[in-house]
């Protein structure tokens, strides 16, 4: 290495190690890599695909019954789709026909102009970043407000009283995934412990994410206790009543097994 003086000076490792970085920026090489940013966007976009199936968002149909979430799900898709056109046009081939490589300006202006296109791989990826906290917000939003949000609905009565005496139990349930199947019994119990079964039914969800089912049992005052039981997936409610006088005050409870 010469300095201002024309001293020759020995070429030191630091010196050595930047002038190596710097032939790393030369222009087909900053281009190279500018393509490979881009296709690692169209890559990556599967995230966000993973962050709303990967938590059941989709296939739960709990996006459904939210509808901040559903917002924030769909501004995330189309942010993810934004993301792939950008990246991908970034891509395209473009060359200049009449360019001559011989001609230094021709050849650095040809350069400038793929170097515009770099700005889109700069926006496919803050896009992407974006569509990426947006699913993950509508999982969230989701997940938070999943406490309530599928507790079924039990209702029970007996109305009159000797022969007359009948049951009409009704039972829902929200967040039931399409297919799923809903199983509702009703039991009678006599003084003895024999249980005898009343009722059976099978109800299966469609496509609105909730599914009932009612049933009504005439003649139960003949027996001590009338237990109803309707299971959905991992879900179970049970109510027992009592139709003998003096009846005992009814009881319902719902868990997850």
């Amino acid at each position: 290495m010469t300095d201002a003086a024309g001293v020759s000076r020995p070429v030191s490792a630091r010196s050595r190690m930047w002038a190596a970085a710097g032939a790393e920026l030369a222009p087909a090489k900053s281009l190279a890599r500018v393509d490979e940013r881009a296709k690692q966007i169209v890559t990556n976009v599967s995230l966000v695909g993973s962050l709303l199936t990967g938590l059941g968002l989709v296939a739960g149909a709990k996006l459904d019954r939210s509808t901040p979430a559903k917002t924030l799900a769909i501004a995330a898709v189309c942010a993810a789709l934004f993301a792939i056109v950008v990246a991908l046009t970034s891509m395209l081939l473009r060359f200049t026909p009449a360019l001559t490589p011989a001609n230094v300006l021709e050849v650095e202006e040809w350069y400038r102009r793929q170097f515009r296109w770099a700005y889109g791989v700069i926006a496919g990826g803050v896009l992407l970043l974006v569509a990426v906290l947006l699913a993950g917000a509508a999982a969230l939003v989701v997940l938070i407000g999943a406490g309530g949000a599928d507790e079924p609905a039990v209702s029970a009565q007996i109305a009159g009283t000797g022969t007359d005496a009948k049951l009409t139990a009704q039972v829902g349930f929200t967040g039931a995934t399409p297919g799923q199947t809903l199983y509702t019994e009703v039991v009678g119990v006599d003084a003895a412990g024999s249980r005898t079964i009343l009722v059976q039914s099978v109800t299966r969800a469609g496509d609105t994410a909730s599914v009932a089912s009612t049933a009504e049992v005439a003649g139960v005052s003949r027996y001590a206790a009338i237990e109803l039981t309707a299971t959905l997936a991992d879900r179970r409610c049970t109510a027992r009543l009592v139709p003998v006088v003096p009846p005992s005050r009814p009881t319902v409870v719902c868990e997850r097994r």
